[in-house]
């Protein structure tokens, strides 16, 4: 039984759990346009597409059951370790990408502990082996012909979660712990595995990272308590660990454990990492003379002007202060919409991507090896925090002209992340988005919502009397929606269990359309949700090997004749396997916008 809105209250309440507003289900609430009108069409009947969802979701559960990792191997605790040759690749691949943005590891460190390993695995610590092993899960989600199946990277992921939850293993505070830690939610991520828990996976990284004082600068300490060669390392991690928090607190809808006040850990410095002529390949171990020259000090700090494998990290470090704001202020369920903060805070993270997007345009022009991956894997979480920020003001602004500038800040966004497409972007940041959750998703679905209720507003009002960014309905608005709905379904091929953003897509498309046209709207949705199904199950029935016994609906008791409306609701609202629990998205369970 849904709860009782509460006066006041900002979120939205479902499956026992709050969310705040930069929730998911923020963006289909009943104050938009074109989801309320999706929404009450579907009230009116489609008993014709009941089937559809009934196919879907038990063949989800086969397909899900068939990639589910082997419970006895993982009782046995096997790594089902790829061949060298493939292991050589997925570091490669995770060094070249995801390590380039979250610098979790020491990389030469790593590749002589990898070149170790090899030789002997019981060399090296028990908290390096699993962090190898989620590099590799890291590599699959970043590289394509690996031949490495699913069911096995979700072995990876559960062996490792199952040793770091482990009550009876010892607790070891060191930094490959932590490591494994930040690799296994970021595998999680990118391979779009079991992300439910991700805030309490975090406040466990946090609090981790703190006992350990890596919030605290390293400068505070002496030198034969901290070497000089860690002290850098732990500047890193600690960047990571905050933003690897802050992107779990956006994707649950609470607020951050940490506030901007509770450290003092400054950012990673812009130095270059010395790489020893020998330690350069992955099968190559530092020698003695080598590992003597790596305990030096480490090179003078370069300008930001100068490109070096931490520059990046570096830019997300500098905004994450006013993003832990903003995120706290966006999931504040007992405040009111504060504008004149909102505003100062806008301000300060767009003055922050312009002087990012400043150094970037020089590295490149300058020939730096700034990856086109980097740039979109910044940028999309540049925009979820400027999206997530403004898009209840930019709702509002169809009746308070007050709010203009948050629709054209969410227009100009929900542009950037859509066009061009993902597929047309580059080809290795598209394979992190067919597989990734999280930021890898969400900000498309806030980006698509947000254009069908422009347009939609557009249409239904009068209210807003001058153009935004100089763009009209008919200059590609509806493109940017349809150019990324191939993605959708591509990710139900790719991993994805459920039709979720596929659907919702689609039907956002439709919408969109039929009133930009004129056309009947609830024709084109039922023919839309019937089309969206069946390509959705398609996809599925091409991950199932063997026949499926999902076509016969009444044999196997999915869903019989008193499927309701609200039957159908229940399953588009409910969790990771269920998704969009309706076409009551977040309708009946949103409280009350104070």
């Amino acid at each position: 039984m849904d709860p009782e809105p509460l006066k006041g209250i900002r979120g939205t309440y479902s499956k026992r759990q709050l969310f705040g507003e930069s929730h998911w289900t923020s963006y289909l609430t009943t104050s938009s346009i074109a989801i309320e009108g999706i929404r009450e069409i579907a009230r009116e009947g489609f008993n014709d597409a009941f089937g559809l969802l009934a196919k879907c979701k038990a063949l989800a559960r086969e397909v899900k059951a068939q990639e589910a990792p082997d419970k006895e191997k993982l009782r046995r605790g096997e790594s089902l370790l790829p061949s060298r040759a493939l292991a050589d690749r997925l570091v490669e691949a995770y060094l070249q990408t995801l390590e380039t943005v979250f610098r979790i590891l020491d990389v030469e460190q790593f590749k002589s502990m990898y070149a170790k390993y090899w030789e002997d695995p019981e060399s090296v610590p028990a908290a390096f082996q699993s962090s190898l092993i989620l590099i590799f899960a890291n590599g699959v989600a970043v590289s394509s012909d690996h031949g490495v199946s699913r069911q096995t990277v979700m072995h990876w992921i559960y062996l490792v979660s199952e040793q770091l939850n482990n009550p009876r293993a010892k607790i070891r505070l060191d930094l490959w712990s932590l490591r494994s830690h930040c690799l296994l939610m970021i595998a999680r991520q990118s391979n779009g595995v079991d992300n439910k828990t991700s805030a309490l996976s975090a406040a466990s990284l946090v609090v981790t990272a703190m006992h350990m004082g890596l919030h605290v600068d390293p400068s505070h300490f002496a030198e034969s308590q901290i070497p000089q060669e860690e002290r850098e390392v732990r500047r890193r991690l600690w960047a990571a660990v905050l933003e690897l928090e802050l992107q779990a607190a956006m994707d649950s809808g609470g607020r951050p454990l940490i506030r901007d006040d509770d450290f003092d850990c400054a950012p990673p410095s812009n130095v270059d990492d010395r790489v020893p002529k020998k330690s350069s390949a992955l099968n190559a171990p530092l020698n003695p003379e080598e590992e003597q020259a790596n305990t030096k000090p480490r090179p003078t700090v370069l300008p930001m002007e100068q490109h070096t494998q931490s520059s990046l990290q570096i830019l997300l470090a500098r905004s994450i202060p006013v993003r832990l704001r903003i995120v706290r202020f966006v999931n504040d369920y007992r405040q009111g919409l504060r504008y004149p903060e909102a505003l100062a805070m806008s301000k300060e993270l767009v003055e922050e991507m312009r002087r990012s997007n400043t150094l970037i345009e020089g590295w490149r022009n300058s020939g730096a090896p700034i990856t086109p991956f980097q740039i979109e894997v910044f940028n999309v979480l540049m925009y979820r925090s400027l999206m997530a920020l403004h898009y209840s003001f930019a709702l509002k602004a169809k009746d308070e002209p007050l709010f203009y500038y948050s629709r054209k800040v969410c227009l100009d966004s929900a542009l950037a992340v859509l066009t061009p497409p993902v597929s047309e972007r580059d080809p290795v940041f598209y394979r992190l988005a067919l597989r990734g959750r999280s930021a890898f998703q969400d900000v498309y679905t806030a980006a698509a919502n947000f254009i069908s209720e422009y347009i939609s507003a557009e249409r239904a009002s009068s209210a807003f009397l001058l153009p935004s960014v100089g763009v009209s309905p008919d200059d590609g608005l509806v493109a940017a929606i349809e150019n990324h709905k191939p993605l959708t379904l591509a990710r139900i091929e790719s991993g994805e269990t459920n039709v979720k953003s596929h659907l919702l897509f689609c039907c956002l498309l439709a919408y969109t359309k039929s009133v930009r046209g004129g056309t009947d709207i609830k024709q084109a949705l039922r023919n839309t949700i019937n089309t969206s199904l069946e390509d959705s199950y398609t996809a599925l029935r091409t991950r199932l090997d063997g026949p499926s016994p999902a076509t016969d609906l009444e044999d196997n008791g999915v869903w019989g004749e008193d499927m309701s409306l609200d039957n159908l609701f229940e399953w588009l609202q409910g969790d990771e396997s269920t998704w969009m629990n309706g076409l009551d998205w977040a309708g009946d369970n949103t409280l009350a916008v104070g």
